[in-house]
């Protein structure tokens, strides 16, 4: 549901951002979203635009965003009004799989909540 639901997100976060959480987006002015390296790798296989911007020896794709801490970079990519949540559910166990869903809950609500207050 990330292309569908989350696509403005996903096209507004930087390539560092979505890498952390999983998702890979191709180059412009492809830009599309893979979750995981195995479906990028398979895009970028049949990509033109990746195509076009290789040289005859296509440079091997960078490796999965694997860090050896991965709380770190979801702790430093968790709003500030969600840390304290995200502590507690740190602390009872929640996997860094399902964190990442509510994370890009967290981050849905941190980019629209200027627009509920009349902010633009």
């Amino acid at each position: 549901h990330g292309r569908t639901f989350h696509a403005e997100l996903y096209a507004s976060l930087p390539h560092d951002v979505l890498e952390a959480i999983g998702w890979y987006r191709c180059a412009n002015p492809c830009n599309y979203l893979s979750y995981g390296c195995i479906e990028r790798d398979a895009h970028n296989a049949t990509c033109s635009v990746i195509h076009a911007l290789t040289t005859p020896q296509p440079a091997a794709p960078a490796p999965c965003n694997n860090p050896t801490d991965p709380w770190a970079t979801i702790r430093a990519l968790c709003p500030p009004t969600r840390r304290d949540d995200l502590e507690v559910r740190i602390a009872n166990g929640i996997s860094v799989a399902d964190v990442h869903s509510l994370l890009i809950t967290w981050l849905s609500e941190a980019q629209a909540a200027p627009f509920a207050h009349g902010e633009h």
